[in-house]
């Protein structure tokens, strides 16, 4: 592989994980509201850490259209699914740094308690996690349509997929499309990640008109000191004019549910 080729895989893996974290933990920390709740998967025994391991990296980058997700699957079934790959995906894999003082059995002990407890059962399925969670979301699932942009970033630990102009956009495309229709429900975690999106230019480009909007939005529905204090954070450097339209776009935006 050319270095130029593994600038590109390394700065997009970087770009993915960061997406990742801030949709899984950043809006939370300001607005002091829950993290997204980690599925259980009901009635499965625990796969052993080398089970894990041989079906993480399939499960992550298997191609999205190699099976059809049956009709007839709940959306929480399919959302429970995904999540458990995603996280057994990342307890399986051994290559954290560990501290070099550590003895070999140490290492062996803390690698086991990565994976100890889990449900790794849904590594056995046939669909990835990015099919299942994009099916959940497609069948209205709240915390589905929270949570894609974090488990279909799963795809890209693929080196084809992550140098796949067209998956990544149809990736940002999707992620955008469910926050918009969690939002839509009500949700207040939508409209602090949309937010954040248009702040930071995740999966489109950046809009300060918009990310204060969403961020205007979420405070009024929110009614806390809190959500006004970190809204408020969204207007820095609008000029008047501007900050009317954002607040008249975040009162469309609340009343559109």
């Amino acid at each position: 592989m050319s270095r130029l080729l593994l600038g590109i895989v390394v700065v997009t893996v970087l770009l993915l994980a960061s997406i990742a974290y801030v949709y899984l933990i950043e809006p939370y920390k300001s607005l002091a509201i829950e993290a997204p709740r980690v599925a259980s998967v009901p009635n499965a025994a625990s796969a052993s850490k080398g089970q894990q391991e041989k079906g993480a990296v399939a499960q992550l980058g298997r191609d999205r259209s190699s099976t059809s997700i049956p009709a007839s699957m709940s959306s929480e079934r399919a959302y429970a699914d995904a999540y458990a790959i995603l996280r057994c995906a990342h307890a399986a894999d051994d290559s954290l740094a560990l501290p070099q003082d550590m003895t070999d059995e140490q290492k062996k002990q803390f690698q086991n308690s990565r994976v100890e407890g889990l449900d790794c059962s849904a590594l056995d399925s046939k669909h990835s996690a990015y099919d299942l969670a994009k099916f959940a979301a497609e069948k209205g699932n709240l915390q589905a349509q929270l949570d894609f942009p974090a488990i279909a970033a799963s795809l890209f630990n693929d080196e084809t997929n992550a140098l796949d102009p067209l998956l990544i956009a149809k990736y940002k495309q999707d992620s955008l499309k469910y926050l918009n229709m969690a939002a839509s429900a009500g949700s207040l975690d939508a409209y602090a990640r949309l937010a954040e999106n248009y702040r930071i230019g995740l999966f489109s480009q950046k809009d300060p008109i918009k990310a204060y909007a969403y961020a205007y939005a979420n405070s009024q529905l929110n009614q806390s000191e809190i959500s006004t204090r970190w809204a408020n954070q969204f207007s820095n450097g609008l000029s008047s004019n501007e900050l009317l339209q954002a607040q008249q776009l975040g009162q469309r935006l609340i009343t559109r549910k």
